[in-house]
């Protein structure tokens, strides 16, 4: 049985809303899915779990510790991004010099991220959340 977290939720909560006809109110978030997978893909690089976790409280992380926490994924994930030829291309030709310059300028942009939250708002307004009154 495995857990998949999946990100991009709030990102397309306009369209995942109107697939499940969701009443006004209602916003999808985050989801999950679950099951027993097909296949058995590597395992990708993620955040350790003391750069995600929290507890009982917040903390603030300076930013030698932020670093650390983020030196494995850095390394991890630009590797993952240079084995697959056509993003190994599109990042030599590009200004691209590091994993988190891949997902600013590259895969996440500020148009994107522009898009994306006019979408969260429509929707939102959309559902009652956005009281002008």
């Amino acid at each position: 049985m495995s857990l998949l977290f999946m990100g991009s939720t709030l990102a397309n909560c306009d369209q995942i809303g109107e697939i499940l006809e969701l009443p006004e109110g209602v916003v999808p978030v985050v989801g999950y899915s679950l099951g027993y997978p097909a296949e058995n893909p590597e395992i990708r690089d993620r955040l350790p779990m003391d750069g995600l976790v929290h507890h009982e409280v917040y903390q603030d992380q300076d930013v030698a510790t932020i670093e650390a926490i983020y030196k494995q994924r850095e390394t991890d994930g630009w590797a993952r991004y240079m084995s697959y030829p056509d993003l190994k291309k599109m990042i030599k030709e590009s200004d691209v010099e590091n994993l988190a310059q891949v997902y600013t300028k590259l895969k996440y942009t500020r148009e994107s991220h522009v898009n994306f939250s006019k979408s969260v708002l429509g929707y939102l307004e959309k559902q009652g959340f956005m009281n002008h009154g």
